[in-house]
């Protein structure tokens, strides 16, 4: 924490993944605000004995996490927060704040590549089955595939610039659960079609391109090889008046 400084970010991660970003924290600290960032419950430093990594019924289930850290700044002196959130973690944080409706216990929400939509293919067309299946039988697995190439991109003793613990960000996606897939996808409908109405603003960062294919090459060292950025922009802007957007040219998924 910095000295005689009343404003802070808070950072949350996405998906099998967890914070190990000390650069940002610097770079937020040098730009004149205390920095906290949360592993949310099942997530790296959170995980439990006999958990199941990752696992959720509802994107609400991180509210209460969120709050008790919106809390804990608060009391260390802190009145003007931001919410810095990525991928699934960009799900997360505008459902939460679109509960609290004229409530907001933020300032600002800044959006890192967030998870509005799926970017499946022609798989895309399942995801319904899958949700209902997720409200009868939760815990049945629902596969990822075997790529690495996002993680590639990434960590340095491939073609990226990071070390992270790949205990808690795993190289090969996990597979999911349909209880999981029907959380997002729920979360992603409330969200959409002028459903949702967040009066902070907004600052909404997506690479310049996405990109595919299971095996690594040069592009996923510029491109977003997670989501469709086309439609992060389109399902961002729906989510309140005030959204900036920032097109990121060279951006990976985490940006």
């Amino acid at each position: 924490q910095l000295p005689d400084v009343k404003q802070a970010v808070l950072y949350i991660h996405g998906y099998n993944d967890y914070f190990f970003q000390k650069q940002l924290g610097d770079s937020v600290n040098a730009h004149g605000y205390n920095f906290y960032a949360m592993d949310l419950r099942k997530y790296g430093r959170s995980i439990l004995p006999n958990q199941n990594p990752f696992f959720c019924k509802s994107l609400t289930e991180y509210f209460a996490d969120i709050d008790t850290a919106l809390a804990t700044i608060r009391s260390e002196g802190n009145d003007r927060i931001l919410l810095m959130a990525h991928s699934t973690g960009g799900l997360i944080t505008p459902l939460y704040l679109d509960s609290k409706k004229d409530n907001l216990p933020v300032d600002g929400l800044i959006l890192n590549s967030p998870f509005l939509d799926w970017n499946l293919g022609w798989k895309e067309r399942l995801v319904p089955l899958i949700s209902w299946l997720g409200g009868i039988v939760p815990d049945m697995p629902v596969a990822q595939g075997e790529s690495t190439a996002y993680a590639e991109s990434l960590l340095k003793e491939h073609h990226g610039d990071w070390s992270y613990d790949t205990r808690w960000k795993l190289s090969q996606s996990p597979d999911v659960t349909a209880g999981w897939v029907r959380a997002i996808d729920r979360a992603q409908k409330s969200l959409r079609d002028g459903k949702a109405d967040i009066k902070v603003p907004i600052l909404l960062m997506y690479s310049s391109e996405s990109v595919n294919g299971d095996e690594w090459t040069p592009a996923h060292n510029r491109a977003d090889g997670v989501l469709d950025v086309n439609d992060i922009r389109r399902y961002g802007r729906m989510l309140g008046p005030d959204v900036t957007c920032l097109r990121v040219d060279g951006g990976l998924h985490d940006l």
